[in-house]
Protein backbone atom coordinates (compact mmCIF):
# COMPACT_ATOMS: atom_id res chain seq x y z
CA UNK A 1 0.00 0.00 0.00
CA UNK A 2 1.56 3.48 -0.71
CA UNK A 3 1.64 5.97 1.75
CA UNK A 4 -0.27 9.17 1.69
CA UNK A 5 2.75 11.54 2.42
CA UNK A 6 6.17 11.07 0.76
CA UNK A 7 8.93 12.89 1.48
CA UNK A 8 11.51 14.26 -0.86
CA UNK A 9 15.40 14.07 0.29
CA UNK A 10 18.27 14.79 -2.07
CA UNK A 11 20.60 11.81 -3.40
CA UNK A 12 23.62 13.64 -2.50
CA UNK A 13 23.32 14.49 1.32
CA UNK A 14 23.00 10.94 2.30
CA UNK A 15 23.07 12.24 6.39
CA UNK A 16 19.57 13.28 5.69
CA UNK A 17 18.27 9.55 4.88
CA UNK A 18 17.75 8.25 8.34
CA UNK A 19 16.61 11.66 9.74
CA UNK A 20 13.95 12.01 6.59
CA UNK A 21 13.10 8.41 7.61
CA UNK A 22 12.41 8.89 11.18
CA UNK A 23 10.21 11.70 10.23
CA UNK A 24 6.72 10.69 10.11
CA UNK A 25 6.37 10.39 6.27
CA UNK A 26 5.30 7.16 4.99
CA UNK A 27 8.04 7.04 2.38
CA UNK A 28 11.07 8.95 1.16
CA UNK A 29 11.97 9.20 -1.94
CA UNK A 30 15.70 9.66 -2.64
CA UNK A 31 15.77 12.67 -5.27
CA UNK A 32 18.50 12.41 -8.00
CA UNK A 33 16.79 14.83 -9.74
CA UNK A 34 15.95 18.68 -9.25
CA UNK A 35 17.85 18.50 -5.69
CA UNK A 36 20.82 17.74 -6.95
CA UNK A 37 23.31 19.87 -9.22
CA UNK A 38 24.45 18.04 -12.21
CA UNK A 39 28.16 17.47 -10.87
CA UNK A 40 27.17 15.53 -8.22
CA UNK A 41 24.79 13.20 -9.89
CA UNK A 42 27.09 10.36 -10.09
CA UNK A 43 27.89 10.71 -6.51
CA UNK A 44 23.78 11.35 -5.75
CA UNK A 45 23.05 7.86 -7.19
CA UNK A 46 25.56 5.98 -5.74
CA UNK A 47 23.98 6.97 -2.68
CA UNK A 48 21.00 5.85 -3.43
CA UNK A 49 22.31 2.90 -4.38
CA UNK A 50 24.09 2.51 -0.90
CA UNK A 51 21.32 3.55 1.12
CA UNK A 52 19.12 0.89 -1.12
CA UNK A 53 21.31 -1.87 -0.53
CA UNK A 54 21.51 -1.35 3.30
CA UNK A 55 19.80 -4.10 5.06
CA UNK A 56 19.17 -1.28 8.06
CA UNK A 57 15.13 -1.55 9.02
CA UNK A 58 13.15 1.62 8.39
CA UNK A 59 9.96 3.23 9.25
CA UNK A 60 9.42 4.42 5.80
CA UNK A 61 9.28 3.28 2.29
CA UNK A 62 12.41 4.34 0.23
CA UNK A 63 11.63 5.41 -3.23
CA UNK A 64 13.60 7.12 -6.06
CA UNK A 65 12.95 10.20 -8.49
CA UNK A 66 15.54 9.07 -11.53
CA UNK A 67 16.34 11.90 -14.21
CA UNK A 68 14.33 12.42 -17.15
CA UNK A 69 14.02 9.93 -19.00
CA UNK A 70 14.75 11.18 -22.35
CA UNK A 71 18.28 12.35 -20.69
CA UNK A 72 21.58 10.13 -20.81
CA UNK A 73 21.23 10.54 -16.57
CA UNK A 74 17.92 9.15 -16.58
CA UNK A 75 18.99 6.28 -18.37
CA UNK A 76 21.73 5.51 -16.76
CA UNK A 77 19.72 5.87 -13.32
CA UNK A 78 17.69 3.67 -14.29
CA UNK A 79 20.08 0.83 -15.12
CA UNK A 80 21.51 1.18 -11.62
CA UNK A 81 18.59 0.46 -10.13
CA UNK A 82 17.85 -2.50 -12.53
CA UNK A 83 19.21 -5.06 -10.24
CA UNK A 84 17.89 -3.80 -6.96
CA UNK A 85 14.09 -4.38 -5.32
CA UNK A 86 12.71 -1.01 -4.72
CA UNK A 87 9.50 -0.13 -2.74
CA UNK A 88 8.62 2.47 -5.52
CA UNK A 89 10.69 4.36 -8.58
CA UNK A 90 9.30 8.31 -9.13
CA UNK A 91 9.72 8.96 -13.09
CA UNK A 92 9.68 13.10 -13.57
CA UNK A 93 8.15 14.39 -16.26
CA UNK A 94 6.12 11.49 -17.74
CA UNK A 95 4.95 12.23 -20.93
CA UNK A 96 3.52 8.84 -22.18
CA UNK A 97 2.61 5.54 -21.44
CA UNK A 98 5.15 4.00 -23.89
CA UNK A 99 8.29 5.49 -21.62
CA UNK A 100 6.56 4.20 -18.55
CA UNK A 101 6.57 0.63 -20.13
CA UNK A 102 10.09 0.44 -20.14
CA UNK A 103 10.42 1.63 -16.62
CA UNK A 104 8.32 -1.33 -16.02
CA UNK A 105 10.11 -3.86 -18.17
CA UNK A 106 13.93 -2.96 -16.24
CA UNK A 107 12.13 -2.50 -12.69
CA UNK A 108 9.69 -5.67 -12.32
CA UNK A 109 7.16 -5.07 -9.93
CA UNK A 110 8.70 -1.79 -8.65
CA UNK A 111 5.51 0.37 -8.35
CA UNK A 112 5.84 3.56 -9.85
CA UNK A 113 4.65 7.11 -9.43
CA UNK A 114 4.85 9.16 -12.58
CA UNK A 115 5.45 12.65 -12.25
CA UNK A 116 2.73 15.32 -14.00
CA UNK A 117 4.38 18.01 -14.64
CA UNK A 118 4.15 19.32 -17.73
CA UNK A 119 1.56 20.65 -20.70
CA UNK A 120 2.83 16.64 -22.26
CA UNK A 121 1.96 14.79 -19.07
CA UNK A 122 -1.75 16.72 -18.57
CA UNK A 123 -2.33 15.88 -22.21
CA UNK A 124 -1.43 12.02 -22.03
CA UNK A 125 -2.13 11.57 -18.08
CA UNK A 126 -5.35 9.41 -19.43
CA UNK A 127 -2.82 6.84 -21.23
CA UNK A 128 -0.19 7.28 -18.43
CA UNK A 129 -2.54 6.25 -15.54
CA UNK A 130 -3.43 2.83 -17.52
CA UNK A 131 -0.10 1.99 -18.27
CA UNK A 132 0.44 -1.46 -16.38
CA UNK A 133 3.03 -0.92 -13.39
CA UNK A 134 2.07 2.93 -12.73
CA UNK A 135 0.64 2.60 -9.41
CA UNK A 136 0.40 6.48 -8.82
CA UNK A 137 0.34 9.82 -10.97
CA UNK A 138 1.26 12.57 -8.72
CA UNK A 139 0.66 16.17 -9.94
CA UNK A 140 3.87 18.54 -10.45
CA UNK A 141 2.50 21.95 -9.97
CA UNK A 142 5.57 23.77 -9.59
CA UNK A 143 6.73 22.58 -13.21
CA UNK A 144 3.50 23.27 -15.11
CA UNK A 145 2.84 26.71 -13.89
CA UNK A 146 6.35 26.89 -15.40
CA UNK A 147 5.77 25.98 -18.23
CA UNK A 148 1.92 27.26 -18.28
CA UNK A 149 2.95 30.74 -16.91
CA UNK A 150 0.26 30.53 -14.69
CA UNK A 151 0.76 30.90 -11.28
CA UNK A 152 0.92 27.60 -8.63
CA UNK A 153 -2.66 29.24 -7.12
CA UNK A 154 -5.47 26.68 -6.26
CA UNK A 155 -7.66 28.65 -9.03
CA UNK A 156 -5.11 28.74 -11.33
CA UNK A 157 -4.11 24.76 -11.25
CA UNK A 158 -7.88 23.52 -10.33
CA UNK A 159 -8.70 22.05 -14.20
CA UNK A 160 -5.10 20.56 -14.28
CA UNK A 161 -5.18 18.81 -10.73
CA UNK A 162 -8.81 17.45 -12.26
CA UNK A 163 -7.60 15.37 -14.78
CA UNK A 164 -4.83 14.27 -12.73
CA UNK A 165 -7.59 12.93 -10.20
CA UNK A 166 -9.59 11.81 -12.82
CA UNK A 167 -7.58 9.78 -14.47
CA UNK A 168 -5.95 8.00 -11.50
CA UNK A 169 -9.67 7.01 -10.32
CA UNK A 170 -10.79 5.96 -13.53
CA UNK A 171 -7.43 3.73 -13.75
CA UNK A 172 -7.85 2.83 -10.06
CA UNK A 173 -4.68 3.89 -9.03
CA UNK A 174 -3.11 6.61 -6.29
CA UNK A 175 -3.50 10.24 -7.08
CA UNK A 176 -0.50 12.65 -5.00
CA UNK A 177 -1.24 16.63 -5.32
CA UNK A 178 1.89 18.44 -5.35
CA UNK A 179 4.62 20.11 -2.90
CA UNK A 180 3.74 22.83 -0.94
CA UNK A 181 6.47 25.61 -1.13
CA UNK A 182 5.41 27.20 2.53
CA UNK A 183 8.13 25.21 4.42
CA UNK A 184 7.25 26.29 8.16
CA UNK A 185 4.07 27.48 8.37
CA UNK A 186 1.74 24.44 9.69
CA UNK A 187 -1.30 26.21 9.25
CA UNK A 188 -0.92 26.91 5.07
CA UNK A 189 0.74 23.08 4.78
CA UNK A 190 -2.15 21.85 6.78
CA UNK A 191 -4.99 23.57 4.56
CA UNK A 192 -3.32 22.85 1.20
CA UNK A 193 -3.45 19.09 2.34
CA UNK A 194 -7.11 19.02 3.63
CA UNK A 195 -8.38 21.31 0.60
CA UNK A 196 -6.27 17.86 -1.96
CA UNK A 197 -7.78 15.57 0.33
CA UNK A 198 -11.58 17.33 -0.24
CA UNK A 199 -10.38 17.20 -3.43
CA UNK A 200 -9.98 13.43 -3.97
CA UNK A 201 -6.14 13.52 -4.03
CA UNK A 202 -4.78 10.39 -1.41
CA UNK A 203 -2.09 11.60 -0.26
CA UNK A 204 0.54 14.59 -0.90
CA UNK A 205 3.97 14.88 -1.60
CA UNK A 206 6.66 17.25 0.39
CA UNK A 207 10.00 18.76 0.69
CA UNK A 208 10.81 19.26 3.92
CA UNK A 209 10.27 17.62 7.88
CA UNK A 210 8.80 19.84 8.73
CA UNK A 211 5.95 19.67 6.73
CA UNK A 212 5.10 16.03 7.26
CA UNK A 213 3.09 16.22 10.58
CA UNK A 214 0.79 18.66 9.16
CA UNK A 215 0.02 16.36 5.43
CA UNK A 216 -0.35 13.32 7.83
CA UNK A 217 -2.66 14.76 10.26
CA UNK A 218 -4.85 16.00 7.31
CA UNK A 219 -4.84 12.92 5.14
CA UNK A 220 -5.80 10.92 8.55
CA UNK A 221 -9.50 10.73 9.72
CA UNK A 222 -10.09 11.54 13.48
CA UNK A 223 -11.62 9.22 16.06
CA UNK A 224 -15.13 10.90 15.33
CA UNK A 225 -14.84 10.58 11.45
CA UNK A 226 -13.84 6.53 11.87
CA UNK A 227 -16.62 6.16 14.37
CA UNK A 228 -19.29 7.10 12.10
CA UNK A 229 -17.55 5.57 8.74
CA UNK A 230 -17.92 1.93 11.24
CA UNK A 231 -22.09 3.09 11.97
CA UNK A 232 -22.76 3.37 8.48
CA UNK A 233 -20.49 0.20 7.31
CA UNK A 234 -22.45 -1.87 9.74
CA UNK A 235 -25.82 0.02 8.98
CA UNK A 236 -25.60 -0.94 5.32
CA UNK A 237 -24.13 -4.46 6.37
CA UNK A 238 -27.55 -5.32 7.63
CA UNK A 239 -29.32 -4.97 4.39
CA UNK A 240 -31.78 -2.64 3.04
CA UNK A 241 -32.31 0.66 3.74
CA UNK A 242 -30.37 2.34 6.26
CA UNK A 243 -30.52 5.47 7.90
CA UNK A 244 -27.29 6.89 10.12
CA UNK A 245 -27.71 10.29 12.29
CA UNK A 246 -30.66 11.15 10.49
CA UNK A 247 -29.09 10.70 7.09
CA UNK A 248 -30.11 7.59 4.14
CA UNK A 249 -27.23 5.08 3.41
CA UNK A 250 -27.15 4.71 -0.24
CA UNK A 251 -24.10 3.08 -2.12
CA UNK A 252 -21.87 6.40 -2.25
CA UNK A 253 -21.89 7.21 1.28
CA UNK A 254 -21.16 3.61 1.87
CA UNK A 255 -17.99 3.78 -0.71
CA UNK A 256 -17.33 7.47 1.38
CA UNK A 257 -16.84 5.63 4.40
CA UNK A 258 -15.04 2.89 3.04
CA UNK A 259 -12.58 5.25 1.49
CA UNK A 260 -12.33 6.96 5.31
CA UNK A 261 -12.04 3.32 6.81
CA UNK A 262 -9.20 2.38 4.51
CA UNK A 263 -7.11 5.87 5.41
CA UNK A 264 -7.36 5.01 8.83
CA UNK A 265 -5.39 2.00 8.33
CA UNK A 266 -1.55 3.07 8.81
CA UNK A 267 0.14 2.61 5.10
Amino acid sequence: MLPSCLLFVPGDRPERFAKAAASGAGGIIIDLEDAVAPEHKPRARESALAELRSTASTAAQRFVRINALRSRTGLEDLLALSDLKLDGVVVPKAASGGELAIVAALLPGAPIVALIESVAGIRAVDEIAHEPGVAAVAFGNADLSAELGSTMGWDALLAHRSRVILAARSAGIVAYDGVTLELKDARVIGEDARRALEMGFDGKLTIHPAQVAPVVQAFTPSEAEVAHALRIVEAAASGGVAVVDGRMVDPPVIAAARRILARATPS
